[in-house]
C-alpha cells in the first residue's frame, strides 16, 4: 500500500487551505453552497427550516463526506474545485476517509442551541490545524469539544484536512485501536492531552513496527474495512491487488493463475471486498463433476399429490445474476418510480393475504379464477394455480408479473400477451393473469386505497462479485454454455437451454464481476479453450519474499525450495520484475511460473515450521518428482536426496 492509493489527500489539503480565505467572508461561501443541487444540501437549514446564516469549515467539507455515493461525492467535489480554484485533481476513490452520519452532519447546533462564538471557534481550530505546528491547538481544541454537536466528529474533520498529523476517532477507528491504546472511551471525546497521547502512541508504534502500518490514513483505511488487528493484508500484494481491481473493472471477469500457495483465493477475496459489500459476494468451488445444471439452471423434481412435478430453477449463477440484474434495473429508476413500486408491493402483500382468507372460505380451500381454474396455493413469490381437469399439474403465477402488469397499466389479455416486461409464462397464460390483475384492482378500489408518494430515495447501484475457486477443474465450455457469449456482451439477453417460469432469457448485468482462481500446477484438469480464454483476463501470481512484511516468514527455506524452480532467486527477491532463469531441476516441459511453490507455505507461526516442512512442503516436492515435474537427477545428484535434506 502506497500513498499513491490515497490520491484524495492533496485535494483535501488544498481545499482546506483555499477554504480559509472565506473565514471572514462566510456570506459568499453560503451563497455558493446554496447554489448546489438541493439533493446534496437539503439538510442545511435551521431547526425551523430557515436557511443558515453562518457555517463552519468542517460542516462545509462534510457536504461531500456524508453517507452518499462516491459518484455524488465526485460531483460535489468538482463544484468545490471550480469555486475555490483548486489545482489538485478531484479524487475518484475515497479510501480511508471517515464519513459523517447523515443524521448528524453538523459541527454546530441550531441557532437556539449554540453560543454566539461556536462557529467562530471552529474556524479558529480549522486554521490552527493547518499551520506549521498543527498540534499547537490545545486551548481551542478543548474549547470546541465542549460545544453543542461536537463529539468525535471533530477528529474526523481534523483528519480530513491534515491526515498526516491527525487521527480520526470515528466509530470504526475507535473499535480498531481500542484493544491497543489506553484512553479510548466510547462516549467521551478525549481532551487534547489524551488525543495527542493517542496520536503519539500510534505514530511510535508505526516507527517501531509494532503496528503494521505506514501512516494514519492506512489506519483509517483498515478500520473502515474491519481489519481490526492492524494486519496489512494488502501490503505484500499491493501492486497485484490494484492491478486486479483495475483489470476486473474493465474486463468484468478475471482469472488469477499460479501455483499452489501464491495467495490466489486470498487476493480474490480482498479484491471482492474492495468492490462489493459482504452480502454481495459469493464464493463457490468448481470440481470435475460440476455441470451447467449446477451452475446456471437446472431441473428439480417436486412431488405434488403423489405426482412428480419437474421445475426449472436458477442455480448459483442464475440466482446471483438475477439479484445483480434487479439492482442494476432499479438503479436506473427515479425515486418516484421506486416509491410507487414499494407502495405497490405493500398493497399486493395485503391482496395476497386477502386471497388466502378468501380461499379458506371455500370448501376446497381454493381461490376461484374461472369456473374450472383455481388458485390452489400461495407461495413466497407466486400463486400456484391449476385447472380441475389439467393433467400436467399446476403452474406458478409470479407476483412480480402481476405487479409489473399493474405498473404498465395493462387492461386486457392482449396487453399482457404483448408486454415484454413480463415472463413468457405470463404471456402464454394471459387469460388467467388478467383475471388476477382485475381482482387486484377491484381489491384496491374496494379498500379505497390510493397511491401516495413515500419519498423514497433512489436505489444506488451496487457491485456483485462471484468468486469461482479452482475454475479450471470443471469442463468450462459445458458448465458455461451460452454464457460464453453473455460474458462478453453484458446486459444483453441470451437464451438458456432451460426456461424458468416460462422465460428462457438470461442476462449477466454490468455490475456482476467474476473472479476465477486457477491452479497452474494441476495437470489433472483440462485446459481452458480459446473461446473462454478470450473472455477472461489472466493475471499471473508468482511466489515472493514476505520478509519484513509478514511475521514468521522463513526466507531461508523459501530460497532453498525456490532453487528447485529458478536459478536466480537472490536476484528475483531484490527485483521481482527480473526475468526468471529456469532451474536445472525443472523438467523441460514445465515453466517455473506454473509450478513454483508459493510464499504461503513459508509463513511459519506458532512453532509449526517442522510440521509444515515435513507434511506440506516435502510431500509436494516429492509429488512433483513422481509426476516428472522435477528431474530425478541433476549433475549426478539425486533430487530425492536433495528434497529430504531440506
Amino acid at each position: 500500500m502506497t500513498k499513491d492509493q490515497f490520491l484524495w489527500i492533496p485535494f483535501y489539503q488544498e481545499l482546506a487551505n483555499k477554504l480559509l480565505s472565506f473565514k471572514n467572508n462566510r456570506k459568499s461561501l453560503l451563497e455558493f453552497i446554496y447554489s448546489l443541487d438541493s439533493k446534496y444540501i437539503h439538510y442545511l437549514h435551521e431547526e425551523d427550516g430557515r436557511p443558515l446564516e453562518d457555517i463552519c469549515p468542517f460542516t462545509t467539507i462534510g457536504i461531500f463526506n456524508r453517507g452518499i455515493t462516491d459518484s455524488n461525492r465526485i460531483i460535489v467535489a468538482e463544484q468545490f474545485k471550480s469555486f475555490l480554484k483548486i489545482d489538485s485533481a478531484v479524487p475518484i476513490m475515497f479510501e480511508g476517509i471517515p464519513v459523517l452520519n447523515n443524521q448528524k452532519s453538523f459541527f454546530f447546533g441550531f441557532s437556539n442551541k449554540r453560543k454566539s462564538n461556536d462557529i467562530e471557534n471552529l474556524w479558529i481550530l480549522f486554521e490552527k490545524a493547518q499551520q506549521s505546528n498543527p498540534h499547537d491547538i490545545e486551548e481551542i481544541y478543548n474549547t470546541v469539544i465542549k460545544q453543542y454537536a461536537v463529539k468525535y466528529n471533530i477528529t474526523m474533520g481534523l483528519f480530513w484536512i491534515n491526515p498526516e498529523k491527525f487521527i480520526s476517532l470515528d466509530d470504526n477507528s475507535r473499535q480498531c485501536i481500542k484493544p491497543h491504546i489506553h484512553g479510548i472511551k466510547n462516549n467521551k471525546v478525549p481532551d487534547f492531552e489524551n488525543y495527542k497521547n493517542i496520536i503519539d502512541t500510534i505514530e511510535k508504534g508505526i516507527k517501531l513496527g509494532v503496528f503494521n502500518l505506514n501512516n494514519f490514513y492506512e489506519l483509517s483505511y483498515h478500520a473502515r474495512k474491519g481489519n481490526v488487528d492492524f494486519v496489512d493484508e494488502i501490503k505484500s500484494n499491493g501492486d497485484l491487488f490494484y492491478k486486479g481491481i483495475e483489470v476486473l473493472q474493465n474486463k468484468k471477469q478475471i482469472i488469477l493463475q499460479g501455483a499452489p500457495g501464491t495467495g490466489k483465493t486470498h487476493i480474490a477475496k480482498l479484491i471482492a471486498e474492495q468492490l462489493a459489500e459482504k452480502q454481495n459476494i459469493k464464493l463457490i468451488q468448481f470440481h470435475p463433476s460440476y455441470t451447467y445444471e449446477d451452475f446456471v439452471r437446472g431441473i428439480e423434481v417436486k412431488t405434488e399429490n403423489g405426482q412428480p412435478d419437474y421445475i426449472t430453477r436458477n442455480k448459483v449463477l442464475g440466482e446471483f445474476a438475477e439479484l445483480a440484474s434487479k439492482n442494476w434495473q432499479d438503479s436506473q429508476k427515479s425515486a418516484e418510480e421506486v416509491s410507487k413500486e414499494e407502495w405497490l408491493t405493500e398493497q399486493f402483500d395485503k391482496f395476497v393475504d386477502f386471497v388466502n382468507e378468501e380461499a379458506l372460505l371455500n370448501l376446497d380451500n381454493d381461490y376461484q379464477l374461472t369456473d374450472s381454474v383455481n388458485i390452489i396455493a400461495v407461495e413466497d413469490d407466486a400463486f400456484r394455480y391449476a385447472g380441475k381437469n389439467w393433467k400436467h399439474g399446476s403452474n406458478r403465477m409470479l407476483f412480480k408479473d402481476i405487479k409489473q402488469a399493474y405498473l404498465d397499466d395493462n387492461k386486457t389479455r392482449q396487453d399482457i400477451k404483448k408486454n415484454h416486461n413480463l415472463s413468457g409464462l405470463a404471456q402464454q397464460h394471459a387469460s388467467y393473469y388478467i383475471r388476477v390483475l382485475d381482482n387486484f384492482r377491484e381489491y384496491i378500489e374496494s379498500e379505497k386505497i390510493t397511491y401516495s408518494s413515500s419519498h423514497k430515495s433512489k436505489v444506488e447501484l451496487e457491485n456483485y462479485v462471484l468468486i469461482i475457486d479452482e475454475i479450471n477443474r470443471a469442463n468450462l465450455p459445458a458448465v458455461l454454455g451460452e454464457l460464453i457469449y453473455a460474458l462478453e456482451y453484458r446486459g444483453e439477453k441470451v437464451e438458456s437451454m432451460y426456461a424458468v417460469n416460462g422465460d428462457n432469457e438470461l442476462i449477466l448485468p454490468p455490475n456482476l464481476y467474476i473472479i476465477g482462481t486457477m491452479n497452474t500446477a494441476d495437470r489433472s484438469v483440462g485446459q481452458i479453450d480459446y473461446a473462454i480464454r478470450r473472455r477472461f483476463a489472466f493475471i499471473d501470481m508468482l511466489p515472493k519474499s514476505l520478509t519484513g512484511e509478514v511475521d514468521g516468514f522463513d526466507e531461508d527455506l523459501f530460497k532453498k525450495v525456490s532453487a528447485f524452480f529458478i536459478d536466480n532467486i537472490e536476484e528475483y527477491i531484490t527485483n521481482p520484475n527480473v526475468a526468471l532463469k529456469k532451474s536445472e531441476y525443472l523438467s523441460d516441459e514445465f515453466s517455473p511460473e506454473d509450478v513454483w511453490m508459493g510464499h504461503s507455505y513459508f509463513i511459519m507461526k506458532d512453532g509449526n515450521s517442522e510440521m509444515r516442512l515435513n507434511y506440506e512442503i516435502k510431500p509436494i516436492l516429492r509429488e512433483y518428482l513422481k509426476d516428472g515435474i522435477l528431474k530425478e537427477n541433476v549433475n549426478g545428484e539425486d533430487t530425492k536426496t536433495a528434497i529430504n535434506s531440506l
